[in-house]
């Protein structure tokens, strides 16, 4: 008897054991996550989507992560919740949504969705600092480089008379100005600003 005895009493410590550490009040979730538009620009608008079932109350929150950062977070509507980004660094993103679960639904988070960026283009215009310029005279030149989409091109602007290069100046707020010392040889030569490592222009 003291041997059964012992068997029940071991059966019913495991038992209160497996209670303590599953949750079964809370009802499991799933989460997906899906981009828009995928590749993408740099600077281009991505909307991600997430669906979170069975279905959370309205107005419950997803937030989208990338790495260790948190892109933002969104409201659930009807178990759809949606973010709409525009700064992603270009090369493989990473993203996943998460959602943090409530008093019934338990939390869960979505595969990760490979959101790849690729280089925007760009243009470029040539302001002087006074005009016109005469032949002969010095004059400063701002080359304003402008993005695709969104951002701030980073990198150098060239600055040429014809076929002959006058300078290299680095950007500052997508910007970069030269003095051109030497006079113009005519009144037909033009500076052309070339943007390097910041797209094509």
């Amino acid at each position: 008897m003291k041997f059964r005895k012992s068997i029940f009493f071991m059966t019913l410590l495991a038992a209160s054991s497996l209670s303590a550490t599953q949750d079964t009040s809370k009802v499991a979730t799933a989460t997906t996550n899906s981009s828009s538009l995928n590749p993408s620009l740099y600077g281009q608008a991505v909307t991600f989507t997430a669906v979170v079932s069975p279905q959370p109350p309205n107005g419950e929150k997803v937030s989208f992560i990338q790495g260790s950062t948190t892109l933002g977070t969104a409201t659930l509507s009807g178990g759809t919740a949606t973010l709409t980004v525009s700064n992603l660094a270009e090369g493989t993103d990473n993203v996943y949504a998460n959602y943090g679960g409530d008093s019934t639904l338990q939390s869960s988070s979505s595969t990760r969705v490979s959101q790849v960026v690729t280089a925007a283009s760009t243009t470029t215009s040539l302001t002087p600092s006074q005009g016109p310029v005469n032949v002969g005279q010095a004059a400063t030149f701002t080359a304003t480089v402008t993005p695709q989409y969104s951002g701030t091109p980073a990198g150098n602007v060239a600055f040429y008379s014809g076929s002959t290069k006058l300078g290299k100046v680095k950007t500052s707020g997508g910007m970069a100005s030269k003095r051109i010392n030497r006079p113009l040889a005519s009144s037909s030569a033009k500076i052309i600003p070339l943007a390097v490592g910041g797209g094509s222009s």
